[in-house]
């Protein structure tokens, strides 16, 4: 099992949490504690699985401060059994150095964004390359 201490955001004040992650049997089981939540769930991927928190935990207006949330990272579909993702640069490929893992902590509140801001920022990520100036 691993575990990774996470601050959390609940529009007010800052929130000490615990995500763990076990692996196996092709699935994740994720288990998120803070001091007044405790939610576990089961996902195919790890992305998924903290997709499937932040679901739950959005309502509640909790924002969850890992690299996974920021609103500038998201995986490859290549990576969709990896703990890592890109952070992403419009009109830039995802390349190696842009790779983080999406557990890790990041205290910049503001680059926090929704599943739905997320999704949105990497739609047009991808229609950056077809908008960026070709060289000829």
């Amino acid at each position: 099992m691993k575990h990774y201490p996470l601050k959390c955001h609940n529009g007010w004040v800052y929130l000490d949490a615990i995500i763990s992650i076990v692996t196996g049997h092709g699935k994740i089981q994720l288990k998120f504690d803070t001091q007044e939540i405790h939610i576990e769930l089961e996902e195919d991927y790890p992305f998924f699985a903290l997709t499937a928190l932040r679901r739950i935990l959005e309502p509640q207006g909790i924002k969850i401060l890992c690299k996974g949330s920021r609103l500038d990272v998201y995986p490859s579909s290549f990576m969709a059994y990896s703990f890592k993702a890109y952070k992403l640069v419009m009109g830039k490929p995802g390349a190696r150095e842009d790779l983080c893992l999406i557990f890790d902590p990041t205290d910049d509140l503001n680059m926090i964004a929704t599943i739905d801001e997320q999704w949105e920022y990497w739609l047009k990520w991808q229609r950056s390359f077809s908008e960026a100036p070709t060289k000829e």
